[in-house]
C-alpha cells in the first residue's frame, strides 16, 4: 500500500505512477531472488533453518509492519495518494481494513498451516520485506500516523 506523491517539481500523475511501479518492479524482482535463493538453497528439506520461536517472530513482526501500512494507508491526505491497484487511489477505511483482513488471514495460514516450513517462512519473510519498504516509503513521502 505505497502512495505516490508530487514533491513540487511539477510532474504528472502519469510519471508518479510509472516511478512508483518501477520501485514496485524492483522490489518484487527482490523479493523474488531472496526466495529463488532460499528454495535453491534447501529445496528438499523440509525443515526450515529458523526454529520455531524464530518463525515466529518473523510472522509477527510481519503481521505488525502490515497492520502499519494499513494504517498509514487510511492516514494519506492529498497529494500523497494510494497505489495499490488493489485499493484504488482513495480507499475507504472498510477497503483497508477488508484487504488488512484477507491477507493477514492468508499470512495467518501460511503460517501455521502451510507444513513446507522453508517455503511458509520464506513467503513470511518476502512479505515482511515488501512491508517495510511500503511503511519506509510512505514515511518518507510524509505519511504518519495519527492515535
Amino acid at each position: 500500500m505505497t502512495p505516490f506523491h508530487d514533491s513540487g517539481q511539477g510532474r504528472t500523475q502519469e510519471q508518479i505512477t510509472a516511478a512508483v511501479d518501477v520501485g514496485f518492479w524492483i522490489i518484487n524482482v527482490l523479493m523474488a531472488v531472496i526466495f529463488a535463493a532460499l528454495l535453491v538453497g534447501v529445496a528438499q528439506a523440509q525443515e526450515s533453518p529458523l526454529t520455531k520461536e524464530q518463525s515466529t517472530w518473523v510472522y509477527r513482526g510481519t503481521l505488525a509492519l502490515m497492520a502499519v501500512d494499513a494504517l498509514q494507508t487510511v492516514s494519506m491526505k492529498p497529494p500523497v495518494y494510494e497505489s495499490n491497484v488493489l485499493l484504488g487511489t482513495h480507499p475507504s477505511k472498510a477497503q483497508v481494513a477488508a484487504h488488512f483482513a484477507l491477507f493477514a488471514g492468508l499470512l495467518t495460514l501460511v503460517h501455521y498451516r502451510w507444513e513446507n516450513r522453508v517455503l511458509a517462512d520464506g513467503l513470511t519473510i518476502g512479505v515482511g520485506i515488501g512491508e517495510a519498504w511500503a511503511v519506509g516509503h510512505n514515511y518518507s513521502l510524509g505519511v504518519r500516523i495519527r492515535f
